[in-house]
Formats: structure tokens, C-alpha cells, sequence
């Protein structure tokens, strides 16, 4: 697979031959936001204004990019197949790449989604413009969404999903009104359960709930007092197949997390906004995107250690 390695001699003579291949060079990252990671460690950045998905294997090597049909791309998501889903803002569509990097089928948007994540069972997971995540059929995009995940919390718009295993993480605030609902609700749905009734009643299936406001704190409805107040807007959110989560504030420039059953707590104190997140939970590694400076930061997701800067 080309986008895992580094090309040897003849692999950039078959890609100068070919019109089939469309991976290219990586592109100097310009505004990194949303982020994914692969089974094998592989990690794919939405590089925003450089129109492209720039990929670096697990030794932080950047290896390829995907920048075929790329116009300002928000969010990536990659499933087991190697197919890559990019949410482009300027380009008005999620767009599904093969494992050759050709692009394999479209879903236009009137308003481009915010996040985009994709499970192991031929699903996709849309944080649309709506404030629901809007399920698509990974092989039929252009068919329409078949089931959605509504808001947690009345007035809420979800701004992040994630999936890790059978576990979909939703992340939601209101950054219209601040006042409204000041904090970040993060919630975990087990889609092994939730997809026996889809179209039914997909939130009475609902896993856990996590909250972190100061006023209900739940995981596995087990109540927690606040010993934090939490005020921010989600940028990003991530988990484990556990029921652990992360998420990216770029109100306050912080990581928070929730091992459970622990309170929710500050992980990470940024000195930058953070444009997304993705987790590797099998090596331990915790990508966050900064955009003010171009850069990948590594960390420990347990520690928040920082390991490792990519630019």
C-alpha cells in the first residue's frame, strides 16, 4: 500500500506512469485541523488551507497526501479498508477515497459538517449542520442518512464524533449563546446495541452519558459531584473502546478527559487553540492539531506528557 511507506524507486516509477494512483507528495501543513488514525498507527491531518490529507506512518513520517478533489478540508476519518472520508468546507462534500486514493463516491453539503467519523460496520457518522449526527451507508453516501443522533441537551448543536469500537463519542455545546448552555456534554452510544433499532429509537439505546457540567456529572449512571466549574465549545472528541474520552476546547485551550469512572478533568493546559484530536490507544498516543503553528503535538493520553512535536 503506497500511503505506508516510504516509495522506493519503483514505486515512483509506476506512480509517474500511472493515472490511477492520485496519492502525491505531502504538503507543508497550513492550518492543520481535524484529525484520524488508522489500525496500523498510519495519522491523516486535514490540512486546511493546504488542500490536502496529509499522511505520516507511526514513526512520524510523512509518507503521502491525498490532495485529488481537496478543497479546504475540515475533517478525516479512515475505516479498517483503508477507505479515507474528507469533510471539505470549500468544496461543499464529504468525498470517499479508496486505498489507491481514487476518489470512489460524493455527498454534497449545502453546509459542510463539522466532524466526521466512520465505524467498523459500513457506517459514517456526520456532525451536521443541523446539530444531530446524521448516519450514511459508507458504500451508498449519496443515498441519504438513514438514522440520526440527536442532541443530548435541548438547544445543544453536536460539533464532534468519533468512534472507537463500538462506542460513538459525540461532543456538543452552543457556541451561539454561551450563556445558554456553558458547558460540554460528551456522550457514548454502543452501536452494537443502538444499530438493532435504528430509525426506531436510537437514543433510548444510549451507552452512558457524560456531562461536564458542574451541576450533573454521569458516567454509568453513577452520579459524580463537580469539583471544577467547565465552561467551553467542543473542537474535537475521541475515546477508547472503555468509555475513556477526550476532548479538545478551544474556549479555554484545554484538554479534558474522563477515565472512567473518574471526575472529568483538565488533562492539558494548551498554549494554543487546538483544531482536533485523534487517539491511538494501542501505542498510547494522543495527536492534537495546532493551527496557530502549523504543528502536530504528541502526548501521553494518560499523563498528557508531550512526546512528540510534528510539523
Amino acid at each position: 500500500m503506497f500511503k505506508k511507506y516510504l516509495p522506493n524507486i519503483t514505486v515512483l516509477l509506476a506512480l509517474a506512469l500511472s493515472s490511477v494512483i492520485t496519492w502525491a507528495a505531502p504538503v507543508p501543513l497550513n492550518n492543520p485541523l481535524g484529525l484520524a488514525v488508522d489500525p496500523a498507527g498510519n495519522l491523516y491531518v486535514a490540512n486546511f488551507f493546504g488542500n490536502a490529507i496529509n499522511i505520516y506512518n507511526s514513526a512520524y513520517t510523512p509518507v503521502s497526501a491525498i490532495t485529488a478533489g481537496i478543497a479546504g478540508p475540515q475533517a478525516v476519518a479512515v475505516d479498517q479498508f483503508d477507505n479515507t472520508y474528507v469533510a471539505n468546507i470549500n468544496g461543499g462534500n464529504i468525498t470517499k477515497y479508496d486505498a489507491d486514493g481514487q476518489s470512489k463516491a460524493v455527498l454534497p453539503f449545502a453546509i459542510t459538517p463539522r466532524s466526521i467519523a466512520v465505524d467498523g460496520i459500513g457506517n459514517l457518522y456526520v456532525a451536521a449542520s443541523s446539530g444531530n449526527v446524521d448516519i450514511y451507508d459508507t458504500t451508498q453516501l449519496t443515498m441519504g442518512a438513514f438514522s440520526s443522533i440527536p442532541a443530548y441537551q435541548d438547544g445543544d448543536i453536536i460539533t464532534a464524533v468519533a468512534v472507537s469500537g463500538p462506542l460513538v463519542y459525540t461532543a456538543e455545546g452552543y457556541p451561539g449563546r454561551p450563556d445558554f448552555h456553558p458547558n460540554i456534554s460528551v456522550v457514548a452510544y454502543n452501536i452494537l446495541q443502538t444499530l438493532e433499532n435504528v430509525g426506531i429509537d436510537i437514543i433510548a439505546t444510549k451507552y452512558f452519558q457524560i456531562s461536564y457540567n458542574p451541576r450533573l456529572l454521569h458516567s454509568n449512571n453513577q452520579k459524580y459531584s463537580s469539583i471544577t466549574d467547565y465552561y467551553g465549545y467542543p473542537m474535537g472528541v475521541t475515546g477508547d473502546q472503555a468509555g475513556n474520552s477526550w476532548t479538545a476546547d478551544v474556549t479555554n485551550n484545554q484538554i479534558w478527559t474522563t477515565l472512567i469512572p473518574a471526575r472529568p478533568k483538565v488533562l492539558i493546559n494548551l498554549a494554543y487553540r487546538p483544531g482536533g484530536i485523534a487517539l491511538d490507544s494501542l501505542r498510547k498516543r494522543l495527536f492534537v492539531s495546532d493551527p496557530d503553528h502549523n504543528s502536530i503535538h504528541v502526548y501521553n493520553p494518560m499523563t498528557g506528557k508531550e512526546r512528540r512535536l510534528i510539523f
